[in-house]
């Protein structure tokens, strides 16, 4: 894998730890129970018991589940504000591995923020184009649930998680003859001032 995914996980005989949607997830035994938590931005949000690893898993990927799902109510759909925006870039950068974290410097430095499929896959170390889709639908996830933010539903067909990261996708014929991902004008404006 190259980078930090919603699904990063590691288990040892007494502890599981995983990343799941930019919260950190830990279960161990104790006392014959299965005991896990949620924490947010290295605080505990929440706490389950449970009598063994799966159900705790699953328990603990619920709570995150539903506390976003409540944030996304709360937010009611309001936009996104440029500094709401660069805070969540700041805050998932601790998420992403840093082959992602390069995929994206080296994007929003591109003309217009528009590169290829085949740069992006070689600048993050993929082994195909398809995992740069892959690495960008998890940093645009990512992304909208730092933001307790549901993107409204494209007209053109497109994923609206996605189209909060990539503008658009050029399929016509580019310099080399390939695809060419072009970055959201607000996100290449926020990285550019953070400095990524």
């Amino acid at each position: 894998m190259t980078h930090k995914q919603a699904n990063e996980k590691k288990e040892s005989a007494f502890e599981l730890y995983e990343t799941y949607r930019n919260h950190e997830l830990t279960a161990s035994f104790e006392g014959g129970l299965c005991v896990g938590k949620v924490f947010s931005k290295g605080t505990q949000v929440a706490y389950c018991e449970a009598e063994g690893w799966a159900q705790a898993e699953q328990h603990l990927r619920l709570i995150v589940d539903t506390d976003i799902e409540k944030k996304y109510q709360y937010r009611q759909g309001e936009p996104v504000s440029f500094e709401e925006l660069k805070q969540a870039l700041v805050e998932i950068k601790a998420y992403l591995d840093p082959s992602a974290i390069n995929m994206l410097r080296c994007h929003y430095q591109a003309p217009n923020g528009a590169i290829e499929l085949a740069q992006l896959a070689q600048r993050g170390q993929c082994s195909s184009t398809t995992e740069v889709y892959v690495i960008y639908a998890s940093i645009a996830r990512c992304l909208c649930d730092e933001l307790a933010y549901m993107p409204p539903a494209q007209h053109n067909g497109r994923d609206p998680i996605m189209s909060m990261l990539v503008e658009e996708t050029k399929y016509a014929l580019v310099e080399q003859q390939g695809v060419e991902f072009i970055l959201e004008s607000e996100i290449t404006r926020a990285l550019k001032e953070l400095q990524w």
